[in-house]
Formats: C-alpha cells, sequence, structure tokens
C-alpha cells in the first residue's frame, strides 16, 4: 500500500496487488492515530469472502469468491470497541460476465489496484455491542 495523498483530515492511498486490504488500512489508520473515519473506493480484487448479515439468527453468513473481479464501490468507516480498531466496509463487485454481487467485506486480496479516499474526524467513533441486532454498532461519545 502506498500513500498517494495526505493532508489533515485526507488521504488517498493505493493498495496494490496482492495486499490485503484490511489489514493494510487497519495497520495505515493506527500508524496515524485514526480513530474517526469514512472511506470509499474503487479498483480490482483477486479474491475476497463477503458476508451477509441475518438478523433473525444473528449471525453472518459468508461467502469466499477465488476469482479476479472489478471493485465497483467499497465504502465504510473506521470506529473502535474498548481498544479494538474495527474496519467496517462493504463492497459492490462484478465479474467478467458483468453480474455483480456484494456485501459486508470479511477480506479481500488486491489485484491491480484499489484506489481508496480516507477522512479521518476528529476524536474517535465508537461501537458498542447490541444484545438486540447482535453487533457492535456506531454509539454516541460518552461525555
Amino acid at each position: 500500500m502506498e500513500q498517494i495523498f495526505t493532508s489533515q483530515y485526507n488521504s488517498v492511498l493505493r493498495f496494490n496487488k496482492g495486499d490485503e486490504f484490511i489489514p493494510l488500512l487497519k495497520d495505515f489508520c493506527k500508524e496515524h492515530d485514526i480513530q474517526a473515519g469514512f472511506f470509499y473506493g474503487l479498483g480490482a480484487a483477486l479474491e475476497g469472502e463477503i458476508a451477509y448479515y441475518h438478523l433473525g439468527k444473528k449471525k453472518y453468513q459468508s461467502k469466499k469468491f477465488k476469482r479476479p473481479v472489478e471493485i465497483l464501490n467499497i465504502i465504510g468507516n473506521v470506529a473502535v470497541s474498548g481498544k479494538e480498531l474495527i474496519i467496517h466496509a462493504h463492497g459492490v463487485f462484478g465479474d467478467q460476465n458483468m453480474k455483480t454481487f456484494g456485501g459486508h467485506i470479511n477480506a479481500l486480496v488486491v489485484g491491480p489496484t484499489l484506489e481508496l479516499y480516507l477522512k479521518k474526524f476528529d476524536g474517535e467513533l465508537q461501537r458498542e455491542f447490541s444484545k438486540d441486532i447482535g453487533l457492535k454498532l456506531l454509539s454516541c461519545p460518552k461525555q
């Protein structure tokens, strides 16, 4: 991954072929003390794992793909839960047959490139576990 542009609150990142998207983005956020942010991007992937959340069952159903795809859009946020930095990302992908699919991104290996815009906010976004939903949801900061 390479930092293409950075200002106080904005970064443009380029992930390279073979990069693992989520661990590298998490490392970048830790290195630059980013605990609150939103991002979006596009590019291509070699393989990955996406998921769909079943609210009634309160669990994810995951599916791996092991073929090159276009990344039509990635969108997500950066937050913390306790001391854990959480990258929450969703993606829409297209295959060689022009079929699209998408979901919550568990893992993604970059193809030729992934270009990502990251907007940092001051402070931190918090996530707290919701028993009703079964997930860590964004919450209001404690005052």
